[in-house]
């Protein structure tokens, strides 16, 4: 699994954005906490509302797009509470777990991912550090890759890295890298 998050600064935008798939049928919404997800503008209005209580942080929104490796589709169709257990994983490990956000899963390209709009002001008007956010969100990915047997982005990168190698080599270079 691939982790990439944003720290911005537009709810508006970013709800925008992965509500317009769910819209289109391309998406769906897999669950909320502390918003109105049945309506783009009261979820807007939430989450703006609570980052309010910090009106010193000029970043409040949290936006991540974890991508599943293609080899576990099969996986996610047939489990998919799934998805909602690696959204709550991450959740918990980065410490968002207290805060408004919104998991949307993506159905607009061959690889299955999911989006979270999180709010870094916490329901207790604190706020979620976003410091070495890459680190800690790459070491959560192997955990979790771990934990539910999930294709591991070393394998992925290997797989990658043997596309392009002549058929006669192929062989060769995966003995040597087991």
């Amino acid at each position: 699994m691939i982790a990439k998050t944003t720290i911005g600064r537009s709810f508006k935008g970013c709800c925008s954005y992965n509500l317009q798939k769910v819209e289109m049928g391309q998406g769906e919404i897999l669950m909320s906490q502390g918003v109105r997800d049945y309506d783009q503008a009261a979820m807007v209005a939430d989450f703006v509302r609570q980052a309010k209580m910090n009106p010193e942080l000029s970043r409040s929104v949290w936006h991540t797009a974890i991508s599943f490796a293609p080899q576990d589709n099969a996986r996610l169709l047939t489990n998919p509470q799934l998805m909602h257990q690696v959204a709550k994983d991450y959740l918990k490990g980065m410490g968002l777990e207290a805060s408004q956000y919104v998991v949307v899963e993506h159905r607009d390209t061959d690889h299955r991912h999911l989006h979270i709009i999180a709010n870094r002001v916490r329901s207790d008007g604190n706020t979620v550090g976003d410091g070495h956010n890459y680190s800690r969100q790459t070491k959560l990915m192997r955990q979790i890759e771990t934990k539910y047997g999930l294709t591991p982005l070393i394998e992925q990168q290997q797989r990658h890295s043997l596309e392009n190698v002549p058929e006669r080599d192929r062989s060769r270079l995966a003995m040597r890298d087991q």
